[in-house]
């Protein structure tokens, strides 16, 4: 089996920027696929657009009840700006093997991940209200 957590992570581009990454197997699963595909997908999210200009990395996930696998991953090449917008074209890593996780161990990162979006909206909300 797998592990899989959120955890913090600092940004490669600005020394003050953190995020929730992935981390899988004790390795950052962005870092893993940039080794994995040099110059095709080094970042899972862009925090300073909040917009899918960016790499946008999906997983094809299947629910077994007392674990979660990530039967693939990939990269979506359409081209999109907004989440009205969506349409896929999703090019599937070949080398990147199925993921097993733990439901409960799943489970704990989404938790994760969902306080953190909460957190980051309040943040967002004190940021803008202090704006003139």
């Amino acid at each position: 089996m797998n592990t899989i957590e959120a955890k913090i992570d600092k940004c490669d581009y600005n020394d003050k920027w953190f995020f929730l990454n992935y981390c899988i197997d004790n390795y950052w699963l962005d870092e893993k696929l940039d080794t994995l595909y040099p110059n095709k997908c080094p970042i899972l999210m862009c925090p300073d657009d909040f917009d899918f200009s960016c790499t946008l990395i999906v997983a094809e996930i299947e629910n077994y009840s007392s674990f979660i696998r990530w039967k693939q991953i990939g990269i979506d090449k359409g081209s999109k700006w907004y989440d009205t917008e969506m349409r896929y074209d999703i090019e599937w890593f070949f080398d990147f093997q199925p993921l097993n996780f733990e439901f409960d161990d799943y489970k704990k990162m989404i938790q994760k991940f969902r306080k953190q979006y909460q957190l980051d909206k309040i943040e967002d909300k004190l940021n803008h209200a202090s704006k003139p």
